[in-house]
């Protein structure tokens, strides 16, 4: 592990490149809030229809000094839970779904999803 995390480094250091970043967002729907409550008290999980969910995706582009683009990172606050528990395989769920279309998209670019505050989220 630490082997292969100093070779990341260097490759990453020896890589290095002019580039511009820019800042957008976007919104997608498929979140719902999963703590249920009754009686302002929690009950489990679920779907809770009227429980607050953040829809906007902030993304950050990365383009080299040519306008390619080389990097893209965003964010959405919802767990990757669409698969169930006997789904025993190893998978990326939304998010890595959402990653490999982008760098189909952007050919040699790097995409990178983080969660954000999803914990109350499910897609």
């Amino acid at each position: 592990m630490i082997g292969r995390t100093l070779a990341a480094a260097e490759q990453a250091i020896n890589s290095m490149q002019p580039a511009t970043i820019s800042f957008a967002h976007g919104e997608v729907k498929f979140a719902a809030n999963r703590r249920v409550l009754s009686d302002g008290k929690w009950t489990g999980f679920g779907v809770q229809q009227d429980g607050p969910v953040d829809h906007q995706v902030p993304l950050i582009k990365i383009v080299d000094k040519k306008q390619k683009v080389i990097g893209l990172v965003f964010n959405y606050a919802c767990h990757c839970t669409t698969l169930g528990g006997d789904y025993n395989e190893i998978n990326g769920d939304w998010a890595g779904y959402a990653s490999r279309i982008l760098e189909q998209q952007f050919a040699g670019a790097i995409s990178l999803c983080t969660i954000g505050c999803g914990a109350d989220a499910n897609p």
